[in-house]
């Protein structure tokens, strides 16, 4: 990444603090059918420590798409925050459990298939196009819950016969 970095600017919100700005070069791409390349536009980023390193900075930006992914799979996926108790004890431990069972499924994922590969024991649905069967860089949660019912369900499945 290109960076420019501005130190010592003071905002009226940040009360009397010396900020840091960090201004992220946009990245070129070329457009379809000919056209000439364009730019996506600048990332601004406002540091309230200017003196944090700018690596250290632009890293945990970067962190902050999988934390954001995290929190997506475990309100929509996982059902975090949808249980509905009344026991007063229930309500601080279930959240508290479902993030719990999501880390203990990519921990397992990690160990099982290595950091970054997928497992390959379901195949992809018949309806979905060839282009969009690329390799992917990670599984999806969805993906890993795919194949633990599978692996806990595939004896049923199997044992039971067809009508």
């Amino acid at each position: 990444m290109e960076v420019k970095t501005i130190n010592g600017v003071r905002w009226r919100p940040a009360k009397h603090k010396d900020l840091l700005i960090v201004v992220i070069r946009p990245v070129p791409y070329l457009k379809k059918k000919g056209g000439r390349s364009g730019y996506t536009q600048p990332g601004y980023l406002v540091c309230t420590e200017p003196d944090l390193p700018v690596r250290t900075l632009l890293e945990e930006y970067l962190m902050r798409w999988d934390i954001e992914v995290n929190h997506r799979d475990e309100k929509t996926i996982l059902g975090t925050g949808q249980a509905q108790v009344r026991n007063s004890q229930s309500v601080d431990t279930v959240p508290a459990m479902s993030v719990a069972s999501y880390s203990m499924l990519l921990v397992a994922a990690a160990q099982r298939y290595g950091h970054g590969n997928c497992p390959e024991t379901i195949p992809s649905p018949k309806w979905r196009r060839k282009k969009q069967q690329k390799r992917k860089t990670r599984p999806s949660v969805q993906d890993l819950v795919n194949e633990l019912r599978f692996s806990l369900w595939s004896d049923t499945i199997k044992a039971a016969p067809l009508n």
